[in-house]
């Protein structure tokens, strides 16, 4: 039963965060729902990575803990529209890649290819998808919107 409700939860979790994603205004002329799923993703692991981690894996709490501070920067990042944002998220890309290869030692031998896999190809789709709005993106002395309140009707 409890596996049953985890499993609901994750379900009604992601269905919010798409559903939140969808609504995203563009950026320009260019759709900007991908930017928003994977910045509220990164909000997501800024929470819980460090968390989650802590006492799995003892000798890499530092690691863990700099991995949830850049995604916590590249999920504001994003959501905000700048382009720390994004070269934060390949920050993080790169040092969970890192953690995940540096934890093979702990983990069953079905998650040594999926993880490192699923985090590369995650990496490459969002990189080819912020390429193409680089130059859309505020830079660090160009003013962006702020985040809008929870429920104020307004999307980024």
């Amino acid at each position: 039963m409890g596996t049953f409700v985890a499993i609901l939860f994750a379900l009604l979790l992601w269905a919010g965060i798409i559903w939140n994603a969808v609504r995203a205004k563009p950026l320009a002329d260019k759709p900007y729902r991908w930017g928003r799923f994977v910045g509220i993703q990164c909000a997501l692991v800024a929470l819980l990575f460090f968390y989650m981690n802590y006492w799995r894996f003892p000798d890499l709490r530092i690691l863990s803990l700099v991995i949830s501070c850049a995604a916590g920067v590249s999920s504001v990042g994003m959501l905000r529209r700048k382009k720390l944002g994004v070269v934060m998220f390949a920050a993080t890309q790169v040092l969970t890649l890192l953690f995940e290869l540096r934890t093979v030692a702990w983990d069953q031998v079905s998650s040594v290819l999926i993880g490192p896999l699923q985090t590369v190809i995650l990496s490459i789709v969002t990189i080819a998808y912020f390429k193409k709005r680089w130059s859309l993106l505020a830079g660090k002395d160009q003013k962006s919107s702020p985040i809008p309140a929870v429920g104020d009707g307004t999307a980024i």
